[in-house]
């Protein structure tokens, strides 16, 4: 199961191993997904992917394991924390060719051995 927003905002106010929702989050133009519990992504079952072309993740809760075993793709899109930090244990943050600027503007916390993968796709962003 796949969840797509476009031009709306969702509130995932459940946390947990589980999280809110599970699998695929794609994040389309005008779309806002605010993440008010810990662990709204879960880390056992889980977000595996967030896709964000254009859109806004936002992170107001506390917990240790947000994004514990998902992989981030941004063309254009911006995640931000007022709260706790996105957990890494091996995947990656990815910035994929676009003419908009993506931003991943949050707290990152690295988990016993883990480890994150930044890429860059080649091309221009405008300033």
């Amino acid at each position: 199961m796949c969840t797509y927003l476009r031009a709306t905002t969702l509130v995932l106010a459940a946390g947990g191993a589980t999280g809110a929702i599970r699998n695929n989050l794609t994040i389309q133009p005008g779309a806002v997904v605010a993440l008010t519990a810990g662990d709204a992504l879960g880390y056992v079952t889980c977000v595996t992917n967030v896709n964000i072309y254009g859109g806004l993740l936002t992170n107001a809760g506390a917990g240790l394991f947000e994004s514990y075993s998902t992989y981030y793709n941004l063309s254009g899109g911006t995640v931000a924390s007022a709260g706790g930090p996105f957990t890494f244990t091996g995947q990656g943050i990815a910035s994929l060719s676009n003419s908009v600027l993506s931003v991943f503007n949050a707290p990152v916390r690295l988990v016993a051995n883990g480890t994150l993968t930044l890429g860059a796709a080649a091309g221009t962003v405008p300033g």
